[in-house]
């Protein structure tokens, strides 16, 4: 499921009450709209984007997996903005999920940034008190800008050299495609396709991985085995569009990068 800022809100969707397929008597319907609605109580949380999953079957339409990205009224910070990533389903895809993170103006890869900052806020559809797990979200939220910007300020001012680029080219390419059968040339990951993310210290470096990364198109060569034969193709990464998969390479980018921060 990709993620886009302009898609419009699924009214239906969010706000249904129904599920999908048989289940418990414990299963707990939490609407995806009582969360927003709930979340705006604290500074001012408003939605700026959404998305949802595609169905195969008709009947199942307005129950799937979908996401809403909310800002705060005080979000904006440096080039950037702290948002909420809000995950629900009405057809058991998935529990309901909160992200927190730094999302940056110049960067079109819709990825979560700051991955530590806390813990994703999980809440299983059979739980009654779903609004405490809200507010502990809310409640972390200007701790955790402090620490935004604080991480920022460190990677702006670690200056590296090409050697230390290379080496975390390296490794987070190794830690992300390891045992895939891909043989890829690292060191295009630390090239610039953004005039924004020139520079050699470790914020605009973690910008021009993370966008390679995610929008794809880095030389690599895929390998396997047919009849006892190895089999070599030229191929490329691809764009990463899967939500899911962007936070996933992207806490492994970050964890990386806070390694050498």
């Amino acid at each position: 499921m990709s993620f886009g800022l302009g898609n419009e809100v699924n009214e239906e969707l969010v706000n249904q009450r129904g599920v999908y397929g048989n289940v418990s008597d414990k299963y707990i319907i939490t609407p995806t709209q009582d969360i927003i609605t709930e979340l705006n109580k604290y500074h001012g949380f408003k939605t700026v984007g959404y998305n949802q999953a595609n169905v195969r079957k008709k009947e199942k339409a307005n129950y799937q997996k979908h996401m809403v990205m909310l800002e705060a009224e005080d979000s904006k910070m440096f080039d950037g903005t702290l948002r909420i990533v809000l995950f629900n389903s009405n057809d058991r895809s998935t529990s309901i999920r909160m992200y927190l993170g730094y999302y940056r103006d110049a960067c079109a890869n819709d990825c979560v940034f700051g991955d530590d900052l806390m813990e994703p806020v999980m809440i299983k559809h059979t739980r009654q008190d779903w609004r405490s797990s809200v507010k502990e979200m809310a409640d972390n939220y200007l701790s955790a800008k402090q620490q935004t910007e604080d991480m920022i300020d460190r990677m702006r001012t670690k200056k590296l050299s090409y050697g230390d680029i290379y080496k975390l080219t390296e490794k987070v390419s190794n830690d992300i495609w390891k045992g895939s059968g891909s043989i890829l040339d690292h060191t295009q990951f630390a090239n610039a396709q953004r005039e924004d993310d020139l520079g050699k210290d470790l914020w605009h470096t973690y910008q021009r991985i993370q966008c390679n990364l995610l929008q794809g198109g880095v030389d690599r060569i895929l390998t396997h085995v047919d009849d006892g034969q190895v089999i070599k193709k030229l191929s490329n990464t691809h764009k990463v569009s899967d939500v899911s998969e962007q936070i996933r390479i992207n806490r492994l980018l970050h964890t990386a990068c806070m390694e050498v921060a």
